[in-house]
């Protein structure tokens, strides 16, 4: 057989792409079925019977030059209808170019000839037979009966739809009774504790399910979360449409939590500037020793840039950070031996590693033990993503036989507690400790410690240990045993140990901490988490050389902050004496647990909140015990290591607020003492009036009455509300039904006659047509793509200690990364390992790090002050959001300035993006997405907001509705809805890349239009990621951004990602932006901050760098001055020289991939391009991709295979270019050798059958001169 090809190009404005056709042979086989007219002939008889041409258009040849065949090119036709799309299986308009194997050719020509009646003449369809009357009778008589049934489906459900609108109308009515009759049974109960206490009046709680199940108490419209102790307050203010129920319940959290602190950040107490600010003595910070910090921080080794710093981590953390943190614990935890740094994790916050340890170590619904009073964060930490429940241990302030001290631990009230879960059906994993504890200040000695451990192992539970306050012990008499100190610990396989630089080292504006475990499997898996919530290089270089400065440490800081730390609460508790206010007097701790039992009447949470209520209207934040689930009400901590001058002003509101409140508290009594009461008798022993108790019993029949007959509606409109679902799962029914009958009907009549247009009716499941977006019916469904190896790799983890989301989350993580994580420890060195890899699967700019080290070295990044080593605003500093505006404002050419309120910043755009799936979805929901598309957004929607992602299928084919390849159409998301829609399956959005990651394409303003309107149609909001906006390095193609559009058809729907990993080349700075002109919705992500912030020093970095760009017209206009400081370094240094190097780079890639006679996609931004390599796949599958990809990786050279962005076709990969020349030319080289290494072993395959056959034939042939017979 002959191997001469012919080879055909493309070219296709930016497009470059290669497609070889088939062998000579082949094209001789298809002139001998019938020539060349045959099969454009059976291919128009094809699209007709599809339903895809429109009798009468004309028919366009393109001309394949010297093959000569012919391909037809269809015109493009209306939307299809129902039965035509599904029965054909492909997008609107879609025709096909004569591009097949000879196998496949050989297989249609026998298929036709096998078909083809007796008699009938060569190249003749059966489409020119006249059909049989009485066939054309049924084939109508059968269209006939469908619309009539159709009709009569479309007036039944319209009646359903109806019914359906009332049964909605009639939930929001029952919510607002169960409102009703809650404020009724307030109303009752104030005038009966306004007459007696002695009678208790308990009123019927009317429930929102009144079908009986777990009898959901009458409430607001949704179950009051109890994740913080102002929830229930809160939540009657969140009313959303755009928000989720969890992003609901999401925002009414953050709001109960964090409402204050928002106040305090913005009007904080300053002695010069606003001496009428809030002075926050909740908040457990360390502000005694910022001079010295800010002194050291200051010095010239923290101010080092290198390549490492800039660039993606390891997501444990950088190795030189994990050694350092090892030894520190070892030295500093009297480790009876040297930590090893791969049990080191270090993640942005504790709270971060505590999520992720739970989440890791439980499944849904799982349980933690914990003693009362403990850190809220905790409980904020394990509810927002990882559904852990929080089993409280109460302890008590009383001391009896069994509590020699207040609020002991011991271990039978351990069992006890678990004793309780366990008779309840909850699942404990494991306890929680807090040593020193928060909020108590006790210190547990060696023995407890040891009590607690022997507990858990005997009941084989994990064991997390936060030891974040383990230096800030002041006083010398106590000692500190860390769990790491033990000589054998009970169970080291499940003990966990939290740490971090807040509270010791007064930095928690560097948002730092650390796990270290004996439990390798568990380190790797909370490693994974490091992908949403690492921390920057720089950061982490800072970190390491102020940990490693152990002499500064011992010799400065530690006895320092130890002297002022013993002053601070020396001053504080002397006043609490004088006050007379009782209090645990502890040595660690930033904090002081105070008793103001005294100043509540009666001793109720109520009253506490009153009090807190009345300490905040004086500017003083303290925390009261209920945020902690202190079991009795009236305890709060007050944070006493603040400066002196603070301390001062907080101590006297302290005393003007208590004493204001007892003296209100006298007034109160008097005022309502009657005549000749003696003194100390309260209105309690008073006997009520007749008819006060009259009016009262009354008041509570008619309650009970009212709520009587509201049940029994309820129950009425429950029976309806299940009849309305069983109509509707007969809908879903009918609707398959009539797809299947239009099928019949169709093969029925494409083997009677094609002349006759066959329209049958379109059966929308929802019959109010716009209002639910007329979604069409279809029966398919596709197989989860969460990742390409999860199924095969899942079977490899065993595991004790993970639970079975631990293994899935160690399954994805292996999948992803194991091929990072090679690289991150042997990475290719042009002097020191000339033998490690070279990553051009990584989407990284290299380009310009000899630019942006020497900016990023300038004095002015080098500044500290007391607010970057604080606890930041969550949704991050509002200097960093102000500059974010202006910028985007400018470089998106927004019409006017982009409000910094609606900005949001974390830790990374994948952080954005989880976050904003997790607000606007509940778990189940869906978002659409085009394929490819980044592998992150599948890791990041699997592992946190369980949202599924529906893929837009893209095709590489140009045809006539796809004028270039992978092109996105409305037509495909419309396609995409009616599927997603018969699958049920709720879609809450559309994501988007522009410009595209891993295609390079960029969207045009009138694309971005339809897509935008697309969405409004269908009330769908969009998130449109703009990483790459400045990575267009082709002058000729022009980027457009959302925010640049004069009106957007859907602003509140509408959500810009962006970020400075790719443009600026500086991934390890982890960070990323959102912007929305929905207010709401960039609260609610701004929840987050709380476990996706970034380091203020970091923050500090990134707006002097934005800020650098030159004052251009439009920034003159919106900033209002026209003598603005020219800073120029981003347009007249980084850009243009930027925009340069990308460009020689793309070119020197494409020339070699020209040369190798490898197609691609040729596109001007991104940094990366879009490869084929079908033709060294043998056969085309995923299978063989693998293979491909493997051999890259055993010659040192990472690439991006096709199937890690879900592309539908094999043999596609993303190669990145913006590397240095040097890596760029050996990855060139390895990537050569590869492919020619394919080629010479299908060679020697060939050589190797073809001598085999040789072989056999010789084997097996008769011998040439058989011997004569013997007579």
């Amino acid at each position: 057989m002959s191997s001469d090809k012919q080879t055909l190009k493309w070219d296709c404005k930016d497009l470059l792409l290669f497609e070889e056709t088939a062998e000579k042979d082949s094209g001789q086989e298809r002139e001998e079925a019938g020539g060349p007219q045959a099969v454009a002939l059976a291919e128009k008889r094809e699209a007709r019977v599809l339903g895809w041409e429109q009798p009468g258009k004309q028919e366009a040849v393109l001309d394949l030059g010297n093959r000569g065949c012919q391909c037809t090119k269809l015109p493009t036709v209306p939307f299809p209808s129902l039965h035509t799309r599904f029965l054909a299986g492909q997008p609107q308009g879609s025709g096909k170019l004569v591009e097949t194997t000879t196998k496949t050719q050989t297989m249609s020509h026998q298929s036709d000839s096998l078909h083809k009646p007796c008699g009938q003449m060569k190249g003749q369809g059966l489409k020119t037979q006249k059909p049989h009357p009485w066939v054309m009778e049924l084939i109508l008589r059968l269209q006939q009966i469908i619309d009539e049934y159709s009709r009569q489906l479309k007036i039944m459900r319209l009646q359903e739809d109806l019914e359906q609108e009332k049964q909605r109308r009639s939930q929001d009515i029952r919510e607002q009774e169960a409102i009703l009759v809650q404020l009724l049974g307030e109303v009752v109960n104030l005038l009966q504790a306004g007459a007696t206490s002695s009678l208790e009046l308990q009123l019927p709680r009317l429930s929102l399910d009144s079908r009986g199940g777990d009898g959901q108490q009458a409430q607001l419209p949704r179950k009051p979360d109890q994740l913080s102790h102002q929830l229930s307050d809160s939540k009657t203010a969140v009313v959303s449409c755009d928000l989720s129920n969890r992003g609901i319940d999401i925002a009414a959290s953050y709001k109960s939590s964090f409402q204050d602190f928002i106040a305090y950040q913005g009007d904080k107490y300053d002695e010069d500037n606003n001496t009428l600010g809030f002075i926050n003595l909740g908040l457990s910070e360390n502000k005694l020793c910022i001079d010295l910090l800010t002194e050291r921080l200051s010095r010239s080794d923290m101010n080092y840039i290198d390549d490492d710093l800039l660039q993606y981590p390891d997501w444990s953390g950088h190795a030189f950070l994990r050694e350092e943190v090892a030894r520190f614990l070892t030295h500093y935890c009297k480790a009876p031996e040297q930590l090893d740094p791969e049990n080191v994790v270090v993640l942005s916050g504790c709270c971060a590693i505590f999520s992720a340890l739970t989440l890791v170590l439980c499944n849904p619904g799982d349980t933690f033990l914990i003693p009362t009073p403990f850190y809220s964060g905790f409980t904020f930490s394990s509810s927002l993503y990882v559904n852990v429940e929080l089993i409280h241990v109460h302890l008590d302030s009383e001391i009896t036989e069994a509590n020699t001290q207040p609020f002991q631990l011991t271990v039978d009230k351990l069992e006890k507690a678990l004793l309780e879960a366990r008779l309840k059906g909850k699942k404990v994993k494991g306890l929680v400790l807090t040593n020193p504890n928060n909020p108590l200040g006790d210190i547990y000695s060696r023995d407890s410690l040891k009590e607690y451990l022997e507990f858990a192992k005997s009941y084989n539970l994990h064991v997390i240990v936060d030891e974040i306050y383990m230096g800030t012990v002041f006083d010398e008499s106590i000692p500190f045993h860390s769990v790491l100190s033990m000589e054998s610990l009970p169970d080291r396989n499940r003990t966990h140990v939290i740490w971090g630089t807040s509270k010791g080292f007064g930095i928690s504006g560097f948002r730092f901490g650390t796990l270290y475990t004996h439990n390798k499997e568990v380190a790797s898996v909370v490693g994974a988490f490091g992908f949403l919530h690492s921390i920057s290089g720089i950061t982490q270089h800072k970190l390491c050389r102020l940990l490693q400065d152990r002499e500064w440490i011992d010799n400065v800081y530690l006895p320092t902050n130890r002297s002022r730390m013993q002053e601070a609460h020396r001053y504080i508790t002397n006043n609490l004496k004088t006050m007379k206010v009782p209090f645990l007097n502890r040595g660690s701790g930033l904090y002081i647990w105070v008793n103001l039992k005294e100043y509540l009447d009666p001793c109720t949470f109520e009253e506490e909140q009153l009090l807190y209520r009345r300490f905040k209207d004086s500017k003083l934040l303290l925390s009261p015990g209920k945020a902690y689930k202190c079991k009795e009400p009236g305890w709060f901590r007050l944070t006493f290591t603040d400066k002196p001058q603070r301390l001062e002003v907080g101590s006297g509101k302290l005393v003007e607020t208590t004493t204001k409140t007892q003296t209100m508290s006298h007034q109160s009594d008097s005022l309502h003492k009657p005549c000749g009461q003696i003194k100390g008798q309260g209105l309690k022993t008073q006997k009520p009036h007749p008819r006060v108790m009259e009016l009262i019993m009354s008041l509570r029949q008619i309650v009970n009455e009212y709520i009587l007959q509201l049940e029994s509606r309820h129950q009425q409109e429950d029976l309806q509300q299940e009849k309305q679902q069983h109509s509707q799962n007969i809908r879903d029914q009918e609707a398959i039904l009539v797809h299947l009958m239009c099928e019949v009907v169709n093969l029925l009549h494409s083997g009677a006659s094609s002349s006759l247009e066959l329209q049958l009716p379109q059966l929308s499941q929802d019959s109010r047509g716009d209002a639910g977006g007329g979604q069409q019916a279809q029966s398919s469904r596709e197989p989860d793509q969460l990742s390409h190896q999860l199924r095969d790799l899942k079977t490899a983890f065993i595991s004790c200690d993970l639970s079975n989301r631990g293994i899935d989350v160690s399954a994805l993580y292996q999948s992803n990364f194991q091929d990072f994580i090679a690289y991150q420890g042997d990475k290719y060195h042009e002097d020191k390992n000339t033998l490690g890899f070279i990553n051009l699967g990584l989407s990284e700019n290299k380009l310009c790090i000899d630019l942006l080290t020497e900016r990023l070295s300038r004095s002015d990044m080098n500044y500290i002050d007391d607010d970057l080593l604080q606890y930041p605003d969550w949704r991050g500093h509002a200097f960093l959001r102000e500059e974010v505006a202006r910028f985007l404002t400018h470089y998106c050419k927004a019409p006017e300035r982009l409000d910094p309120e609606n900005v949001v910043v974390l830790n990374s755009c994948l952080s954005v993006f989880l976050t904003l799936t997790m607000v606007l979805c509940d778990p189940g929901d869906a978002f659409l997405i085009p394929t490819p598309f980044y592998s992150g957004f599948s890791l990041t929607s699997d592992l946190y907001s369980k949202v599924e992602l529906i893929h837009v299928h893209l095709q590489s084919k140009i045809t006539e509705a796809n004028t270039q390849p992978f092109q996105l159409t409305v037509d495909k998301l419309e396609k995409a809805m009616v599927e997603a829609k018969f699958k049920r399956k709720k879609v809450r959005g559309l994501v988007l890349t522009n410009p595209n990651n891993p295609l390079g394409d960029i969207y045009s303003q009138d694309s971005l239009k339809e897509y935008l309107e697309f969405a409004k149609r269908h009330n769908l909001h969009v998130i449109i990621d703009e990483i790459y906006m400045l990575s267009v390095f082709r002058a000729s193609i022009p980027f457009h951004s959302v925010l640049g559009m004069e009106s957007l058809p859907d602003p509140n729907r509408t959500h810009v990602i962006w970020g400075t990993s790719k443009s600026f080349g500086i991934s390890g700075f982890r960070f990323g932006t959102l912007y929305t002109h929905n207010k709401e919705v960039a609260s609610a992500v701004g929840t987050f901050g709380f476990l996706h912030s970034i380091s203020g020093i970091t923050q500090h970095k990134l707006c002097r760098l934005l800020q650098d760009r030159g004052v251009m017209v439009e920034d003159r206009k919106f900033e209002g001055r026209q003598d603005a400081a020219q800073k120029e370094w981003i347009e007249k240094v980084y850009l243009p020289t930027n925009r340069s190097r990308m460009q020689e780079a793309h070119r020197y890639i494409t020339n070699n991939l020209k040369t190798m006679k490898v197609p691609f996609l040729n596109c001007g931004s991104g940094l990366y391009i879009w490869v084929n390599l079908k033709e060294y796949l043998d056969p085309c599958t995923f299978e063989e991709e693998q293979l491909l990809y493997r051999r890259f990786l055993d010659h040192k050279l990472l690439l991006a295979p096709g199937k890690a962005y879900k592309c539908k076709e094999p043999g596609w990969f993303r190669l990145t270019f913006t590397d240095k020349p040097q890596r760029l030319e050996v990855a060139m080289e390895r990537f050569s050798e590869v492919l020619a290494n394919v080629k010479q072993d299908w060679v020697e395959v060939q050589l190797a059958d073809a001598m085999a056959e040789i072989v056999s034939s010789l084997s097996t042939r008769p011998p040439a001169h058989p011997p004569a017979a013997t007579p």
